[in-house]
This record gives C-alpha cells, structure tokens and sequence, in this order.
C-alpha cells in the first residue's frame, strides 16, 4: 500500500515538501523573515483546536454517548514491569537513521552505545511507570511544516511533522505495547475499526466496504455513501474527554496519570531550513492545548479509543468502516427517500 501511494504521488507530482519558501502569510500580513514564519506556523499549529471552535467540545454529551455505547468499564489495566532486554530490544529494533530531536541524539547513537545504556534507561523507563509521570524533558517535540495542498503562502496548508527524542520513542513504545495488549485482551475496539486490530488492515478495510456496495446492489438495493475526512483530527482531541474515556476502558490510577502527563503540558517549536540549508529558524516553545502527539505509534492508538465508540452511535442506521480518524458511512434501502 505505500509502494503504491509512493507511485501515485511521483505520477501526480503531489510530494509532500518541507516549508522552503520564505514567504507565508499572517494576520500581521505576509511574513519574509525566517524567524517570523517558524514563530507565526508554530503559533498556528499549537492553537489549531481553538481556531476550529474545538472549545465546544461538551463533556457531558461524550460521557453520555460513550456509556450508551459501552455500559460496563473495562477491567483496570495492570503495567509489566519494564526489563532491561526490553528495553535492549526496543533500541535494536529503532530505524537506522541519523536524525533526531532537539537533544541532538539520533537513533544511530543509541544503537551504537546501546549496551552501556540500557540499564540506566531501564531504571528511568520503570520509574516513570511506577510513579505515573514522564519525564519534562521527554514531551519536547520539533516541528517539521510539510506542505500538503494549495497555496504554499497559507499556513493551513501544511500539517506538522513531529521529531521526538529518541528516548521518548522507546519509553512510548514500552507503554504502546501494554495499552495495545490492553486493548485486545479486553476486546475495547469496536469491530467495525479496521486500525490497530489484530488480523486487520486497511486492504481488508476497503475489501468489507466494496463488498457491502456490492451486497447491496446486488439485492437491487438504493445505496448511499458518506466518506468523512476530520479536518485535524489528532489536534483537535480534547484532553478532558480523552482521559475520560481512558479511564472507562481501564486505564486507571498511575497508567491515568501517566497518560496525564504524556498528553498535556507539551512543548512544541517549529524548524524551517532554507533551500540553500545556510540558515535554520528559531523560535522559542509553545505550550500545546490540545490534540493527541504525533509522530508516534502511541498517539494514533489513543486517537483511535478517542472515536472509538463512534460505530454504535450510527450502526443502526448505517454501516460504517473506520480506519484510524477516516470514516466511510455506508447507507441502503429498498426504496429511496426524498
């Protein structure tokens, strides 16, 4: 599916690009200066779920919806205990590459020197859990602006890209592990999300939608279809709501606080290289409000419970398919209804 993503994208020439250009327009009108447009972007970024009206967000009506579709809590999730040939494997297992987060510590360096820190870092990996908290230093994160679309000017045109230390990487990957095992242990996603469910995919995704299409058409049926793309889905995740829903599905006491910590208080700032890679941006860091982290594993599992009963608010009148934040909402009928 990437390799044909890939050619798709090299055919249409719709690459994705850092931001190069030194022009980018504000509210203050268009900004040239380096500095300026890291500062305006970052700003932008770190702010997008207020700039949606995301503040309305009501509680209430989520923790309504949610008991609807799920009465019983799930049990309380236990934590394994972190070991250092977990902790080994975990760096072993990084990509080789030498890029890295603010610290300056690229995965290659870990994987060079990985027997002389893997004690240490198994110490601090189980004290974080133990204790519920990640470390500050650990939810710095930099900010790559990609273009996606449109006019390269308009700042809603690109997504950030997160670089996340490299140790956060592993520490992240350690409690993926055990909310994923969580998960389908207690059978928490709802059958008709196709991401993150063992023996499933989006290939199998797309074969349950076209063969829906088909039953239905077949039987000489009406059929209607709804395919929803959230606008900044991962940004726009209330935090309130987010860790309710944690704690209905188990994740509890320290595992809840530690998720507390991982998704609040984040730090963000952006990097804009020039074309010619002589000068590099700077701006100072901002606080993110909202949104679940991106640039890892551990954050779309969280988006994923975040929608997670979505399914049962809409299944009995539709059918839908769900991948990660995209949704497909199959409708059909004998007769058709205007």
């Amino acid at each position: 599916m990437k390799t044909t993503w890939k050619i798709i994208k090299d055919i249409t020439g719709k690459t994705q690009s850092p931001v190069t250009n030194m022009k980018i327009k504000s509210d203050a009108g268009t900004l040239t200066n380096i500095n300026d447009i890291a500062k305006a972007i970052n700003i932008y970024f770190a702010n997008i779920a207020e700039d949606l009206n995301d503040n309305s967000s009501d509680m209430d009506k989520a923790w309504q919806s949610l008991k609807r579709s799920y009465p019983e809590s799930s049990s309380e999730m236990k934590l394994i205990p972190v070991t250092e040939i977990e902790v080994f494997d975990r760096i072993k297992s990084l990509k080789h590459n030498n890029s890295s987060g603010y610290d300056g510590i690229s995965n290659n360096i870990l994987k060079h020197c990985v027997n002389e820190i893997s004690k240490t870092m198994t110490f601090i990996f189980s004290y974080s859990l133990m204790t519920g908290i990640l470390p500050d230093r650990l939810a710095y994160a930099t900010i790559l602006p990609i273009h996606k679309k449109g006019d390269k000017l308009i700042m809603s045109n690109y997504r950030p890209i997160s670089l996340l230390l490299s140790c956060s990487k592993i520490l992240e990957t350690i409690m993926f592990n055990r909310l994923y095992q969580h998960v389908h242990t207690n059978g928490i996603l709802a059958p008709e999300q196709f991401g993150f469910r063992k023996e499933s995919d989006i290939e199998k995704a797309v074969f349950f939608l076209t063969d829906s299409v088909l039953s239905s058409l077949n039987l000489r049926q009406q059929i209607g279809e709804i395919f929803c793309d959230l606008s900044k889905a991962f940004d726009c995740v209330n935090h309130e709501i987010l860790l309710a829903k944690l704690c209905h599905n188990g994740i509890r006491g320290v595992s809840l606080n530690w998720f507390k910590t991982y998704i609040t208080n984040r730090k963000q700032k952006v990097k804009i290289t020039t074309q010619n890679l002589k000068h590099e941006s700077f701006c100072r860091w901002e606080t993110i409000k909202n949104g679940a982290p991106q640039g890892w594993i551990l954050g779309l599992l969280l988006s994923v419970i975040y929608v997670n009963d979505l399914p049962c608010s809409i299944n009995k009148i539709a059918s839908p398919v769900i991948y990660v934040d995209n949704a497909s909402v199959l409708v059909s009928a004998n007769k058709l209804k205007i």
